[in-house]
């Protein structure tokens, strides 16, 4: 399920109108309908109080799931590395050194989890998730 959809189906259980829903938010009813229609991201901040008022993680609201307990799951961690990397792999690395755009990271490399292609949905959530922690961790 995409981030628009959750957001709508937790609004709509917590029985909210997008102009209710923005109120709380102190943001624009457009700007939740463009969210739950995809057209627009929420920054970071409004990530933030999204999850604290619908009491879920900002992995759960993002990516649908509890990251955290996914990788408890996992019976291995991969440390990538400029030092155990492919030429392949220092070139990725240092296009997300030097900031490339997601939308030409996309274009430029496949990249698999679990020996299948993610989608750009999953790799936007991914990275709307380490921006989010990142976010969270810096404040």
């Amino acid at each position: 399920m995409s981030f628009g959809k959750r957001l709508k189906q937790l609004r709509m259980q917590k029985k909210l109108t997008q102009k209710e829903l923005s109120n709380i938010l102190k943001i624009s009813e457009s700007a939740v309908g463009m969210y739950e229609r995809e057209e627009r991201e929420p920054s970071f901040e409004v990530v933030r109080k999204l999850a604290a008022y619908f009491d879920v993680s900002t992995d759960e609201l993002i990516l649908g799931e509890r990251i955290a307990d996914k990788l408890k799951d996992d019976d291995q961690n991969i440390n990538l590395t400029k030092e155990d990397s492919t030429d392949y792999e220092l070139q990725f690395l240092s296009d997300l050194d030097n900031k490339l755009p997601l939308d030409l990271i996309l274009k430029k490399y496949n990249l698999i989890f679990d020996d299948v292609d993610l989608n750009e949905e999953e790799i936007r959530g991914i990275f709307a998730y380490l921006r989010a922690a990142r976010s969270m961790k810096n404040n």
